[in-house]
């Protein structure tokens, strides 16, 4: 009887060595980006890569890592690179995106480079944006790496509300402001086209940004295309 225990206690043993010598293996994919142009497509064919590979392992029910390693360099995304659940590996294959070299990353960027920019008057440049209304849309602007202020009125401080509209969250008009440097009396200012403005409004809780629907510069009052803020 003491035999048999024995033997089946080194079959035993046996069997978990074997299991557990068993290699985990490392999956590496190497992504650069494109020396111009966007490089949405190559970081969606390197997804598509890491899933190839997770499926794979999932299959032979393989220990693994797998490693999506960016080179240095700009990865311009014409769209947003989502990650689903089944993009985050499980508890046997681990995934990860990291910088090929951790002294240079890499820099994913949502943003479009303007070129063409001409003078109109001193300190003052413009530069036609190309694309659809959404597309020229933006709320950061770079300028030789550093991030510029957009233009904005008035030039300091905040405008007051005045006058809510019925709803209070889509419409109101505003007090005149002394470091306001547009007319609003003006023919230039009947010329703003509502597309190109957004309101940022501020209270003690929260800033709510909307684009503007409509804007009477005379009446000094305009309508939101969605709603902000609290009461006021």
């Amino acid at each position: 009887m003491l035999n048999r225990q024995l033997a089946f206690a080194l079959a035993i043993g046996l069997i978990i060595s074997c299991s557990t010598a068993r290699a985990t293996e490392t999956v590496t994919i190497e992504v650069t980006p494109p020396a111009a142009g966007q490089a949405t497509d190559v970081l969606l064919k390197a997804q598509q890569q890491v899933r190839a590979a997770l499926a794979e392992l999932n299959r032979d029910r393989q220990e693994g890592r797998i490693r999506v390693e960016l080179a240095p360099g700009t990865y311009r995304l014409k769209e947003t690179l989502r990650f689903e659940p089944e993009d985050g590996g499980n508890s046997r294959v681990s995934v990860i995106w990291r910088a090929a070299d951790a002294a240079n990353p890499p820099l994913l960027s949502g943003g479009r480079v303007v070129t063409g920019w001409r003078q109109i008057s001193p300190g003052l440049v413009s530069a036609v944006v190309p694309g659809t209304e959404q597309e020229r849309r933006f709320r950061a602007i770079w300028v030789n790496e550093k991030r510029a202020t957009r233009s904005h009125e008035p030039d300091g401080g905040f405008f007051h509300i005045e006058k809510p509209g019925p709803d209070k969250r889509t419409s109101f008009s505003w007090k005149k402001h002394k470091g306001s440097k547009i007319d609003w009396q003006s023919e230039d200012s009947r010329k703003l086209n509502p597309n190109n403005l957004e309101v940022r409004y501020r209270d003690i809780w929260n800033i709510s940004l909307s684009p503007v629907a409509s804007i009477d510069p005379a009446g000094r009052s305009l309508t939101l295309k969605t709603r902000i803020g609290g009461a006021f």
